[in-house]
């Protein structure tokens, strides 16, 4: 579901369900679904709630299933990946139930519904895991040295890094990132629900040699793989369930798209930038099918016309996907202080934060939003090969499936050549190409959800909320071009058989 009175923001992924009909009888015959993964972080972030699924898990699960995940359902405010709505709520507990029954129709058995949800558990503990800053690992220093440094208790020095411009390796006293105290019995939980034996073996995956940055970037980002895994799987089970036994050559389809509208929250990052991204595409696409396709094809046929006038958001998009623009700046990887430096020349479509030089704003179809830049590390979420190796030695089949997946798709990205490939945005981007191509191979229509007030309250119409939304969304201008053009068309058999009683004798 797209969003509810409990939950604003629960599907971040592009879905397309494909209806499949009888030719001669225009009945459904089966469906199939396809998703593209459009963005995933909505799991891992704190400013918005997080997928309904894990509410209805904690919501409607036993107290035997919740000691197992190690989560009191009265103190759920210390759980990060449960984002802004850290409660339960009575519609989670009938969404618990729903869900059981979905579940009941793929074919799930008692078992692989546990395991399942244990899966669901350990997701959102990776959240609990606490970091803590420590020196560079004592291995790397020569015996005699560790032993004088220890007699001297010169160890915990304020300068981190003086131990190794002694040795002529500045970089060796460098704090990396450690797992708190408090968290190992976290990582231990993770571990059994997992069905992992080897617990320091997946702690050392998960904690590399890292800035506390890199390091939490990287749990957040096996969180967010292991999540889009398991939607993959089950909408997989889903179209083994609806496949036809057969296929006939004599079928049409139509297929239904869920996208999301444009994002401004209080602070905006890399996941509001990637989620306008989305927006500013799938606009563009609207008025490539509503005004451009529309007047080319008066013109095309010798009509007289004068262009319809509008807001073409193409420039926007240039900005991120043309050479040496936002995309390829950010997947070279500069710092956050240097990222806005190495964006192209300012345009009327973007400028610099006078004062605040990681900060800059795009002025979007939506709007102008203020986006503050802590990108370099979310964009390489890219799973390790020691995570996908832990995972594989799981005794539970399902987790082994799913590290099959992430092998496949690591292999997928190591196919293409240039690291700069490898990246969060190089995958949305082919997600949206995907995508739209899909798309127009079809014949769209568009529906644009317009909500009436921004306060979710029942019977009130906020004017000015749905006259900003009707104009941001082109909803007027798709209006004049219906108007001023031909919406209604019909093939000369059609014409005919309907109007020929009053033409003829």
């Amino acid at each position: 579901r797209r969003g509810d009175e409990s939950n604003d923001d629960s599907s971040r992924f592009g879905r397309v369900v494909e209806l499949i009909f009888d030719s001669k009888t225009k009945g459904l015959r089966s469906a199939r679904f396809q998703c593209f993964d459009l963005d995933s972080t909505c799991l891992t972030s704190s400013i918005r709630d997080t997928f309904h699924v894990y509410y209805y898990a904690l919501a409607g699960g036993s107290d035997e299933f919740l000691k197992r995940i190690g989560i009191d359902k009265s103190s759920l405010s210390s759980h990060v990946y449960l984002g802004l709505r850290r409660e339960v709520v009575p519609d989670d507990i009938a969404g618990y139930a729903r869900l059981q029954s979905a579940l009941d129709v793929l074919g799930l058995s008692e078992n692989e519904k546990k395991r399942l949800f244990s899966l669901l558990g350990a997701i959102l503990r990776f959240g609990d895991i606490k970091l803590k800053e420590r020196l560079a690992e004592r291995e790397w220093l020569p015996d005699e040295l560790v032993l004088k440094l220890s007699n001297r208790k010169v160890e915990s020095i304020l300068f981190p890094g003086f131990v190794g411009l002694l040795l002529g390796q500045p970089s060796m006293g460098v704090p990396s990132a450690g797992v708190a105290k408090e968290s190992h019995d976290v990582i231990e939980c993770i571990a059994n629900l997992l069905e992992i034996e080897d617990v320091a073996r997946l702690e050392e995956a998960i904690v590399r040699r890292g800035s506390l940055g890199e390091t939490r970037n990287l749990i957040d980002t096996i969180a967010e793989e292991l999540h889009c895994q398991i939607f993959n799987w089950l909408v997989g089970l889903c179209n083994d369930v609806l496949r036809e036994d057969s296929v006939s050559e004599d079928r049409s389809s139509v297929l239904v798209v869920d996208v999301k509208e444009a994002e401004v929250v209080a602070i905006n990052g890399f996941e509001q930038l990637c989620s306008n991204l989305i927006s500013e595409s799938f606009q563009r696409l609207f008025w490539q099918r509503l005004i451009l396709y529309e007047e080319d094809l008066y013109r095309s046929e010798g009509i007289e016309w004068n262009d319809v006038e509008f807001d073409d958001n193409q420039p926007v998009l240039d900005l991120f996907l043309n050479p040496g623009g936002f995309i390829d700046v950010i997947n070279e990887g500069s710092a956050d202080k240097l990222l806005v430096e190495s964006f192209p020349s300012e345009t009327e479509h973007w400028y610099p934060v006078q004062d605040f030089p990681s900060r800059f704003g795009v002025v979007h179809f939506a709007g102008e939003v203020i986006y503050a830049t802590n990108w370099p590390e979310k964009n390489r979420n890219r799973i390790p090969e020691a995570v996908v190796s832990v995972l594989e030695s799981s005794s539970c089949l399902i987790v082994q499936r799913l590290a099959k997946n992430m092998r496949w798709v690591r292999g997928s990205w190591d196919g293409i050549e240039g690291n700069d490939q490898k990246t969060e945005l190089v995958a949305l981007r082919s997600g949206i190409d995907a995508l739209v191509s899909r798309i127009k191979a079809t014949t769209p229509h568009f529906v644009r959800c317009v909500v009436p007030n921004r306060k979710k309250d029942a019977v009130v119409f906020d004017r000015e909320c749905v006259l900003e939304q009707i104009q941001q969304y082109g909803i007027v201008e798709a209006t004049q071009m219906a108007a001023k053009g031909y919406p209604l068309r019909f093939t000369h058999k059609e014409f005919i058989n309907r109007f020929s009683a009053i033409a003829f004798d």
